[in-house]
């Protein structure tokens, strides 16, 4: 198992839980017509008392921001999703000190994922791409949504953890999925 990248944090004994929280969204129409599925998977902790995915902030964990995102588009012929990457969102305010912590995270970061290709060969496909990641993380728990809290807190939203297996199989499912939604089948009448 790999050290998951995540700090103590003030007053704690031990690091948090680090999950991935896989999210997918159906873009309405561009204005060229167009239409894209984006995936996200951004890590988040897992509260120990109430076993909930809470975000990560950037002033306490180095991966505060990360995500995996991929895409797809309704004028691709086969299923699957391109572009998969790492990026890092908004951190907001940081010093010097934060962004060199961060900076150190990512560069651990990649040498892993470097690692794990040596091993495995390159992923070949989101599911892949996003194992590849976890585990350079030392991350083995996954979440999905599965109903959305009515006032915008995940303490009341509804939460599916995942293994790693299961996790492959439900962005597996996520990207066929969004491939139908993007390219419907016309009905035919009879």
């Amino acid at each position: 198992m790999t050290k998951p990248l995540a700090t103590v944090e003030y007053g704690q004994s031990k690091p948090p839980r680090l999950a991935l929280h896989l999210t997918e969204t159906l873009d309405p129409p561009t204005s060229w017509g167009g239409r894209y599925w984006v995936f996200r998977a951004n890590v988040v902790s897992i509260d120990p008392e109430d076993n909930t995915p809470r975000n990560l902030t950037s002033d306490r964990q180095p991966l505060a921001g990360f995500q995996v995102r991929a895409q797809t588009d309704d004028k691709r012929d086969t299923p699957g999703a391109y572009g998969s990457e790492i990026v890092v969102g908004h951190l907001g305010d940081l010093d010097v000190r934060d962004a060199e912590r961060i900076l150190a995270t990512y560069r651990t970061l990649g040498k892993r994922c470097s690692a794990f290709q040596s091993r495995l060969g390159q992923p070949r496909d989101l599911a892949g791409f996003v194992m590849m990641v976890a585990d350079a993380m030392g991350i083995t728990t996954f979440v999905v949504t599965t109903r959305h809290g009515s006032d915008g807190w995940y303490s009341s939203g509804e939460y599916m953890f995942l293994n790693a297996a299961e996790a492959c199989s439900r962005i597996d499912s996520m990207e066929r999925e969004a491939f139908a939604a993007l390219h419907p089948q016309p009905v035919e009448v009879r």
